[in-house]
């Protein structure tokens, strides 16, 4: 508990480093219940310092009622209008209090993400008990995507380079289609399965055709070693 606190904490400061006085930001903790910690403002310098010395005061104990904290985020977050909003989650997913299930965790996030003033989701799982149920119910939740950090190094590096590919979707409701007719070899190929989308295998249609869908599509962090990013597998099978 004492390092996730504490990863947390580095987390919120990253984030803030990354912010303009054109943002708001605020902080929600939970345990047994959901506080306001910082309460939403624009980020001014005197800001960040007021948030920085209040977020150095939080102390974690006690369950882990992660429903009480996105809805209490979700209740500052509805109040601003014309403008895209964003909940940033800091957590191992190890909820035991209040709605806890992954189906229904991602079912709290996904309304939020369709309501006419919507609240997108970034979830950021520390340590090796992140909740793998919930991760995959995240990604079919439109602008909701996740990753998990394993060191302070890590999450550091993900807060500082790659935040803007956090939460900047480049791509909403995209649809990958593979005819069969692209997949004629000798004797031809079987689709077996599709790996890396959670809802692929569900979205087959007859005839070998491959129809999927992906809610939302983010960027990714392009270095000298490559582009860093999520891979779709289609198993083939040669027809007999």
């Amino acid at each position: 508990i004492q390092r996730i606190r504490h990863e947390a904490k580095q987390a919120i400061k990253k984030v803030l480093d990354q912010l303009t006085n054109k943002d708001k930001f605020g902080v929600v903790t939970f345990a047994k219940s959901a506080k306001v910690v910082v309460e939403l403002a624009f980020v001014t310098p005197q800001a960040k310092v007021d948030a920085i010395n209040r977020v150095n005061k939080i102390s974690a104990k006690g369950p882990t009622n992660l429903q009480a904290g996105i809805q209490k985020a979700a209740i500052l977050l509805t109040q601003e209008l014309d403008r895209e909003n964003r909940l940033i989650i800091i957590t191992d997913a190890n909820a035991n209090r209040g709605e806890y299930s992954p189906l229904g965790l991602a079912q709290i996030i996904a309304d939020f993400s369709t309501q006419t003033n919507p609240i997108f989701t970034t979830v950021i799982g520390v340590g090796l008990n992140f909740n793998t149920q919930l991760t995959d119910k995240i990604l079919q939740t439109r602008g909701a995507n996740y990753f998990s950090v394993y060191s302070p190094a890590e999450l550091r590096s993900k807060l500082d380079k790659e935040f803007d590919f956090l939460v900047t979707p480049l791509a909403y409701d995209f649809q990958l289609q593979i005819e069969k007719f692209s997949l004629i070899g000798k004797n031809g190929w079987k689709i077996i399965q599709v790996i890396g989308v959670p809802s692929a295998n569900q979205d087959f249609t007859v005839d070998d055709t491959v129809i999927f869908n992906v809610n939302t599509l983010f960027p990714s962090l392009t270095t000298s070693e490559g582009s860093k990013g999520a891979i779709i597998l289609i198993q083939l099978q040669p027809k007999s």
